[in-house]
């Protein structure tokens, strides 16, 4: 009896996150601040008995705590119910799924541009409950397909699914509704751990004779992973603990599953899976059904019968005894021990044997000569390798899986890997960014996606750039269903650009910090800011879902020179500046780094001015009288007339009354100048 174990299981992170922050409230919380959760926190009965057993309140329903803390169960709760409780002056602890907040913002977003909202999902489950209360309006809940007919929807329908639905579901009801509207707007709201958990499960599922799922009964991804497997034709059995395993399930069965929801927490699957194993010893331990006297005799007999039965083709279990410069001798439970050629040991060239295998491993091998006559049986790990690996990977492809494999060599345009088969990565997909030294990836583990596969030519082709694409695109939905317009953030500056900066915020993901966004003052260009490779903390202000974009500002989190203004700036006052622009209006003036006013062309001289380049050009230091002070439109306006000394401004007037061009002394030009030489000619 084998058990073949999901690798997703346990909390996913929405539940993490939840539990994480119901026990930090528990412990700050004093002892006559009560903490309340409308329902379970979780769907987990073990998990909310121990937060109950640590303080943890459960009521029925929103209007029933009237102070302390209300910890919102990670489903989610009805926004006005929240706000009624802000009001009453109740602490609100939201533990809410990011991707729950999500579904509830589509759902005011398509109420707001004109679409009906229709939820997929269980009517009363209360993640259902907490999308549909988003809305001002009514919103149609359906969980399949044949609920459609019974439908009167509006022309504009728009679609969003509960987080756990499953996928085939979803598109077999939105393909009954594509039907029945004119306008069909989805939105794919379908969490990808979820997801992930269900691909694996009915992968899992078809390989196995017997399922179980661990889980609480009331939790809608646990209860979807069952009916998975349950149409995969499996016998299944849905448990909370491991108390309840019973032995007669697993009578006669070579391969058990073992998967559980997002809501289960680590040491529920492991004690179950250490029951498993009782079990599995139990059934596996010798019946001693001879007399007393003949099994002692067995006992003593010096060569007993063998404990397995070898035949050519045969994969047993090998373990690993002693390396050999060529050969590596393993236990099979056989009464010799089996022999593995160098050459056997895997499907790529080896080098030293340690670099494949160690004493103490264990793996399956297969049996190619049974030498009873000198005793020896001869073994090959590579071709039972292979024979799982060509399941493994037939599996993958088919179900766009992403597995893991060691590179063992760079050759003549890419790599080669070790999938259990010689497996071959094009240089073109090795990486996202083309990288040119593939050297650095010898030895190391890549996560892989199957390219192409033809068994009969045994042609494996894989890429590791749709992988890191796939995890990119799975990080960048997690990260963006947390970020919130304001939040501050720290990142890294990965390329400058004309237009801005962009920086990774985490995992991957890239916001763009636009060059007017980068400072208080004008920037002409990034790099006269920040640097490639620079820690920066910036402040998100956009976050858009749809199309992936996530804008980012650091001047937001630099101090606002315009916060001191009207303190430093009074109107009156004249202040030294520098010309930083000229427009047809008149020119900007640079009082301090980040502030500039505005001197209006009337007010760039004391005489008339056509043209604003006339009176000033860029770089040139003013002395300017302040008109005006408007600190919140950050407004300043200016002027150079104004600001000039007195006795400037007398011979200006003077000129003015004169009717005359004010003229620099040295400029004029007198009837001497012109005529002076006619005179002395004359005499």
């Amino acid at each position: 009896m084998a058990i073949r174990r999901a690798q997703a299981g346990g909390f996913c992170f929405g539940v993490q996150r939840a539990v994480e922050l119901a026990l930090s409230t528990l412990k700050q919380a004093s002892p006559a601040t009560p903490v309340y959760s409308v329902g379970p926190l979780i769907h987990n009965p073990q998990v909310v008995e121990e937060l109950v057993r640590q303080g943890l309140r459960i009521v029925e329903a929103v209007d029933e705590v009237e102070a302390g803390y209300l910890l919102v169960r990670s489903h989610g709760l009805i926004p006005s119910e929240l706000a009624a409780a802000r009001a009453r002056g109740v602490e609100i602890v939201d533990a809410t799924c990011p991707f729950v907040v999500r579904v509830q913002e589509l759902v005011v977003r398509l109420e707001e541009e004109g679409y009906h909202p229709v939820i997929i999902g269980e009517g009363g489950h209360p993640e259902v409950k907490a999308v549909a209360g988003a809305a001002k309006g009514p919103v149609t809940v359906i969980n399949s397909p044949e609920e459609v007919e019974n439908l009167v929807l509006p022309p504009r329908v728009g679609v969003v699914s509960q987080t756990t639905q499953n996928q085939e579901r979803v598109s077999r009801i939105v393909g009954a509704l594509a039907g029945r509207v004119q306008e069909l707007r989805v939105f794919r709201t379908l969490c990808h751990a979820a997801q992930e958990r269900q691909q694996e499960t009915a992968a899992l599922a078809r390989q196995c004779q017997v399922m179980v799922v661990v889980g609480g009964r009331n939790s809608a991804n646990t209860r979807q992973l069952v009916e998975i497997c349950r149409a995969a034709g499996v016998p299944t059995y849905h448990v909370e603990s491991a108390q309840e395993l019973q032995a007669a399930w697993f009578e006669d069965v070579e391969e058990i599953g073992l998967t559980a929801g997002a809501s289960t927490p680590s040491w529920t699957i492991e004690e179950v899976v250490k029951r498993m194993e009782e079990i599995k010893s139990d059934q596996e331990r010798p019946q001693n059904t001879q007399p007393a006297e003949q099994a002692a005799e067995l006992e003593t007999t010096p060569f007993a019968a063998p404990v397995v039965e070898l035949t050519p083709g045969k994969t047993v279990t090998a373990r690993v005894v002693q390396i050999q410069p060529d050969q590596v001798l393993v236990d099979i439970g056989y009464k010799t021990e089996g022999v593995i050629q160098k050459r056997e040991l895997s499907n790529l060239p080896v080098g030293a044997i340690e670099d494949v295998v160690s004493v103490g491993d264990e793996f399956p091998a297969q049996v190619l000569k049974v030498d009873e006559e000198n005793d020896v049986v001869i073994l090959s790990k590579r071709r039972a390798d292979a024979a799982l690996a060509w399941e493994r990977l037939k599996r993958a492809k088919a179900n766009n899986e992403t597995i893991e494999a060691p590179v063992r060599e760079q050759v003549k345009g890419g790599l080669l890997v070790d999938v259990g088969v010689r497996g071959f990565i094009p240089s073109s997909h090795v990486g996202r960014g083309f990288p040119r030294d593939l050297s650095q990836y010898v030895g190391k583990t890549l996560r892989l996606k199957v390219l192409e596969l033809e068994e009969n030519r045994r042609n494996v082709v894989l890429s590791n750039k749709l992988a890191e694409e796939d995890d990119r695109a799975r990080a960048r939905e997690e990260v963006m269903a947390t970020l919130k317009k304001g939040m501050i953030v720290e990142g890294e500056v990965k390329r400058l650009t004309d237009f801005g900066a962009f920086v990774d915020i985490g995992r991957g993901v890239e916001g763009l910090l636009h060059v007017s966004e980068l400072a208080w003052h004008r920037v002409e260009h990034p790099r006269q800011v920040l640097s490639e490779g620079e820690k920066v903390r910036v402040m998100v202000l956009k976050v858009e879902p749809e199309t992936g974009r996530i804008s980012l500002g650091l001047k937001q989190t630099l101090p606002d020179p315009w916060d001191d203004v009207a303190e430093e700036f009074k109107p009156g006052q004249v202040v030294p500046g520098e010309i930083t622009r000229v427009v047809d209006f008149g020119a900007f003036v640079k009082l301090k780094e980040g502030v500039e006013g505005l001197v209006h062309i009337s007010q760039l001289a004391d005489h008339r001015v056509e043209k604003a380049e006339d009176a000033v050009k860029v770089g040139d230091q003013v002395q300017v009288k302040i008109l005006s002070v408007d600190p919140e439109a950050k407004r300043i306006s200016l002027s150079i007339r104004q600001a000039l000394p007195k006795k400037e401004k007398e011979k200006a007037k003077e000129r003015k009354e004169r009717g005359m061009k004010a003229e620099p002394e040295e400029d004029r030009v007198t009837l001497g100048d012109v005529f002076g030489e006619l005179f002395e000619q004359k005499s």
